[in-house]
């Protein structure tokens, strides 16, 4: 069985802007194998090797440099038994799942104007048009529908994740608006649109980790979506439709507390 003899510095710790890197040497004995690939390979599940995603250090921000590149190759020419494994640790595509880490997690914002669809103007008042056919017919009103843009707002979050089961978090989250104020704004304004987890490995626990990415879309006027009664001979809405009978405001969306999430 292949194991650590030696863990030793490979380069000094790089602070950049943008990242903090790091390469470590593990010095692997006891590899088997009976070609080059099978006892490269052999090296790289060493007992006591730092695996995927395994962090640097205990404390931030060593807790957010982690094993992002793992390559194995003999100790010495014509070494069998005997490889190293270099580990190469960067913060440069990942963050700690240390919610008491002021650091993390990785944030994106983004702001886009998407066309909608409304029978109402800005202050929320029924749209209505107006034609005089003359004669007996007279005025007609009616109501309306205008295409107008409205900023939709995204929130991205990423961050490492031990010992989750992603299909719970799914489950419990995507889909949902939030049912408390969160990141400052009114309970029912935040959409989950999408929790996506890759796998990385495992850690020292045996528990599984993940990079996780939340993404949540936020509407100043929440997400319950108006239904709207339509003439069927007019193909609009009559004039002076009552508001929750002929405009009716559907609760589409169950709801989840984001703030137990610990993003923020």
């Amino acid at each position: 069985m292949a194991v650590v003899d030696n863990i030793i510095d490979g380069s000094d710790l790089i602070e950049t802007q943008d990242s903090i890197e790091k390469t470590m040497i593990a010095i692997v004995t006891g590899v088997t194998g009976g070609n080059d690939a099978e006892r490269e390979y052999d090296a790289l599940q060493a007992v006591g090797l730092p695996a995927m995603g395994d962090a640097l250090g205990a404390t931030a921000p060593l807790t957010n440099v982690r094993v992002v590149e793992r390559s194995a190759a003999p100790a010495a020419t014509g070494s069998n038994e005997k490889f190293r494994v270099t580990l190469q640790y960067s913060s440069r595509m990942f963050a700690s799942a240390d919610p008491n880490d002021a650091t993390i997690p990785r944030y994106n914002s983004s702001t886009v104007l998407q066309l909608e669809e409304t029978n109402q103007d800005k202050d929320g008042n029924v749209i209505e048009v107006s034609h005089n056919y003359g004669g007996d017919i007279g005025t007609k009103t009616t109501g309306a529908f205008v295409s107008v843009y409205k900023p939709a707002t995204t929130e991205v979050m990423t961050r490492i994740e031990e010992g989750i089961e992603p299909l719970d978090l799914r489950t419990a989250y995507a889909g949902k608006t939030n049912s408390v104020a969160w990141l400052g704004y009114a309970a029912g304004t935040w959409l989950c649109t999408r929790i996506d987890c890759v796998w990385l490995g495992t850690n020292a626990s045996s528990e599984l980790i993940w990079d996780c990415t939340y993404e949540f879309a936020y509407r100043a006027d929440g997400w319950k979506p108006k239904a709207v009664f339509i003439d069927d001979q007019m193909g609009q809405p009559p004039q002076s439709l009552v508001v929750d009978t002929g405009i009716v405001t559907v609760d589409a969306y169950e709801t989840a507390d984001f703030n137990e999430l610990q993003l923020i």
